[in-house]
């Protein structure tokens, strides 16, 4: 090859480096022109064309980017068909109504009334208590004569001849009235022999120390008993 074709081919080689390294240039400003106008980071990176930093992950961030895309039929819809789609609890249709519980059955207490039942009258239930009050408060305490002794709870009747003789003397009646097993006319006749021995107790001078009226009407049924225990003993033998 001669000297004059290898300078032209130098002189075309030259040529062509300058026009890559110019539009190299051109292109760079370019890109760097947009990197101003999408983010500051950005141009940094692509000023940047070290192989360290095009390998290298940002460490802080505040250089990472987040993109955020939206639908354009998510925006031209309407808010309020949308809340009221995602949640059908809230609308009125939804509740369903509160139905009222049944109500126990309440047994109807007028038809099995013993309407046959007599009814006590205001004078019966009068009695009724006061013969309760009578039983439950003490009795005996005070004799109207001067106080020989003081009958106590585990007293004996033989220790007290006038009471034992007042009860020998009623005990065919009581045994008579006893064969007719709680009636009326067996609790009237208990309830008049513990009176009357109440009232002979307290014109001899006894007093009953803690007895009720019930409790003095028992131990004279626990005497009645146990001398008709005897009396059969002694008929066995």
């Amino acid at each position: 090859m001669s000297t004059a074709t290898r300078t032209k081919v130098a002189g075309n080689r030259d040529l062509d480096d300058e026009a890559v390294a110019s539009l190299l240039r051109a292109v760079k400003t370019i890109a760097a022109k947009e990197v101003e106008v999408v983010d500051p980071v950005a141009k940094l990176n692509l000023l940047d064309r070290s192989p360290q930093r095009r390998h290298c992950a940002p460490t802080s961030p505040m250089l990472r980017g987040r993109s955020i895309s939206f639908a354009t039929e998510e925006l031209t819809r309407d808010p309020s068909a949308r809340a009221s789609a995602s949640s059908p609890l809230l609308s009125p249709s939804s509740i369903s109504p509160v139905r009222p519980q049944p109500r126990a059955v309440v047994p109807d207490l007028i038809e099995h009334h013993d309407w046959s039942k007599r009814v006590g009258s205001y004078k019966e239930s009068l009695q009724q208590t006061i013969k309760k009050r009578k039983d439950g408060s003490f009795v005996g305490q005070i004799p109207r004569a001067k106080v020989r002794a003081t009958l106590r709870r585990k007293f004996s009747w033989k220790l007290y001849p006038e009471l034992e003789h007042y009860l020998l003397q009623k005990k065919r009646a009581y045994f008579e009235f006893s064969s007719r097993n709680y009636t009326p006319e067996q609790r009237r006749f208990n309830n008049t022999l513990t009176r009357e021995l109440l009232d002979l107790a307290s014109s001899q001078g006894f007093a009953f120390e803690s007895f009720t009226f019930a409790m003095v009407r028992d131990r004279i049924r626990c005497y009645y008993k146990s001398y008709s225990q005897s009396m059969k003993k002694k008929m066995r033998k």
